[in-house]
């Protein structure tokens, strides 16, 4: 990702079985730009992993995740953008059907560099270990979206986002103590 991967169209795509149905991820110190995908009429059948991955911690530990020898969370000092810092935005994701999946999707940014501007727009996900996870976004439209978890729990979670639309109702800004809801 390094070089920048711009305007992806993905269309009428059947995956099964598949490790991942789509996966985009980059880490600290690749840099390059990551914009304008544009992702429908998808059918997935028995993802283990994500259905959808936007990723910019692949390899590493996100912001609190990082422990030190007695296992205590360390706080993760932000670093200063850069040319080295990855930027993924404008991800356009519509008529999307999944059955059988370790995780709906999972959004995760840099605190420095949020994934922004994703918009999610009919999309089933049916027998999903988990649900949607958003963390470090921003700028994020969800629309008839439903999630259908294996066991009971929250099929949206949301951790340091700002400007969330769902069906309509706006969230401003999500924090660090996150938040769980329901479709």
């Amino acid at each position: 990702m390094s070089g920048g991967v711009k305007n992806i169209y993905v269309d009428n795509c059947n995956f099964l079985g598949t490790d991942v149905g789509l996966r985009f991820k980059s880490n600290r110190g690749r840099g390059g730009v990551v914009e304008n995908i544009y992702i429908s009429n998808i059918n997935m059948i028995n993802i283990p992993n994500e259905a959808l991955i936007f990723n910019l911690y692949y390899g590493g530990k996100a912001r609190g995740e990082e422990t030190d020898q007695d296992d205590r969370k360390v706080e993760e000092t932000i670093p200063a953008v850069t040319e080295e810092t990855p930027v993924f935005r404008n991800i356009f994701i519509k008529n999307v059907t999944c059955k059988g999946a370790g995780r709906a999707a999972f959004f995760n940014g840099l605190p420095e560099m949020r994934i922004k501007n994703i918009n999610m727009e009919n999309i089933i996900v049916s027998n999903t270990k988990e649900g949607i996870i958003l963390n470090e976004a921003d700028e994020v439209s969800m629309k008839n979206i439903k999630i259908e978890l294996l066991k009971d729990g929250a099929n949206l979670k949301m951790q340091k986002v700002s400007n969330v639309t769902i069906n309509g109702k706006n969230y401003s800004e999500i924090g660090a103590k996150g938040e769980e809801l329901n479709f």
